[in-house]
């Protein structure tokens, strides 16, 4: 089997939320997570591979592992539409969960919200939502 690369995963990851999700965002394949605060009237959503890493699993059998960043942002002007949010962010992660992607090749073991891309200071005074989910994917053998 050809070992899997991860800006395939990636796309593949983008292509479900995006088909998932349409309608409410539209996911990107980049790690460019840097907006102006006018850029953040609409959600972005960023997709990016993070890591790979291979041990041996049993004698001859090598196990993949692969870590994929999705970070969720949007101005927020209130609790209400913070709540939205997070529970938009949650319904992400919620989607991705135990799904197989890149022609079958990954699936989605664990995933978890981790700290903010920003200074969470500064992105509070600038009433900025921010989301960062951590996925754990691993090859099918």
């Amino acid at each position: 089997m050809t070992a899997p690369r991860l800006p395939d995963l990636s796309n593949a990851i983008v292509t479900s939320l995006n088909t998932t999700f349409s309608g409410t965002f539209t996911a990107v394949h980049s790690g460019n997570v840097v907006y102006k605060l006018p850029d953040l009237s609409t959600i972005k959503v960023n997709v990016w591979p993070a890591g790979l890493s291979r041990a041996r699993a049993v004698r001859a059998c090598w196990s993949r592992t692969a870590n994929v960043m999705i970070a969720i942002q949007k101005r927020a002007s209130d609790q209400t539409a913070i709540d939205t949010l997070t529970n938009l962010a949650d319904d992400v992660l919620d989607a991705v969960l135990g799904v197989r992607f890149d022609s079958n090749k990954w699936i989605c073991t664990a995933g978890e919200f981790s700290d903010e891309v920003y200074d969470r200071f500064q992105r509070y005074e600038e009433n900025v939502f921010q989301s960062l989910i951590v996925l754990t994917l691993e090859v099918l053998s």
